[in-house]
């Protein structure tokens, strides 16, 4: 039995907030600043969708599940909007405006989702994401990706990403208990990936161009890019439960740090 607990840190983010979370490496830096700022735009959709199907679910652990959950990315999105904030005025005015147009075109995209498609294609597009930075979570933990990365951007990004873990089988569960079936999961989830990855890459490509210049010493997305895609890939088999996955060793110590408002058990 797992448990979703839902906490209430506050991050602190100071003007003098470094724009490259790892000085000396620029891709990584580029992945997380444009993670931060996909984080609010996904979080909502989530929230909708998921609330959405809450209304038809029974009450017991799966609805309780689905109600943490909410908390979770309620929390996520509040203090990752309170980053972006301070980080887009980092860019150049150019830069800015290319990141506002790019971030309304994605979430017209989430609006057009919810209001048109299927209930069951925004839950197999949910899944998708969630099977996705479990796995990216799963990776940054054992090859710990973030010890270079400066305050805050380490304590945000290692929190955001234990809860992930944490609330990994909620979506995966609520799509199954909705009808879903694994090769619908498999193409809805992998097309939710594919959207993503096209908007991850368009928010890396304007950051990487206002980077400073400076002699780049690590590449850990090139140098361990093989362990994630492994882990990836492994959401893609029909044998895939998020439910079997072994958790990283020193993930309650990450989460105990951070106080929580509830407790909800998952059977």
């Amino acid at each position: 039995m797992n448990s979703i607990n839902v906490r209430q840190p506050n991050f602190v983010f100071e003007d003098d907030l470094a724009l490259m979370p790892d000085p000396d490496d620029s891709l990584y830096s580029a992945f997380s600043c444009s993670v931060t700022i996909l984080a609010p735009h996904i979080e909502r959709f989530l929230i909708r969708v998921m609330r959405t199907c809450s209304q038809n679910l029974e009450h017991g652990a799966l609805r309780d599940s689905v109600i943490a959950f909410c908390g979770q990315e309620a929390k996520h999105l509040d203090n990752h909007d309170r980053l972006n904030e301070v980080l887009r005025t980092k860019l150049s005015d150019a830069g800015r405006q290319k990141l506002l147009d790019a971030e309304a075109e994605l979430q017209g995209d989430y609006d057009r989702f919810f209001k048109e498609k299927e209930t069951l294609f925004n839950l197999a597009y949910a899944e998708g994401f969630e099977s996705a930075t479990c796995a990216i979570s799963l990776w940054a933990f054992e090859h710990n990706t973030l010890r270079h990365s400066q305050k805050p951007w380490r304590d945000i990004i290692e929190w955001h990403l234990a809860e992930e873990i944490e609330h990994r089988c909620v979506a995966y569960d609520v799509y199954h208990a909705m009808g879903g079936s694994y090769r619908h999961r498999l193409l809805w989830g992998c097309y939710g990936q594919w959207h993503l990855y096209r908007y991850l890459r368009l928010f890396g490509s304007i950051f990487l161009n206002e980077f400073p210049e400076r002699e780049q010493k690590r590449n850990v997305l090139k140098q361990r890019g093989l362990s994630l895609l492994k882990k990836w890939m492994v959401t893609l088999g029909p044998s895939y439960s998020p439910e079997k996955i072994k958790l990283p060793e020193g993930l309650d110590n990450i989460l105990s740090q951070y106080e929580y408002s509830r407790r909800v058990d998952r059977v």
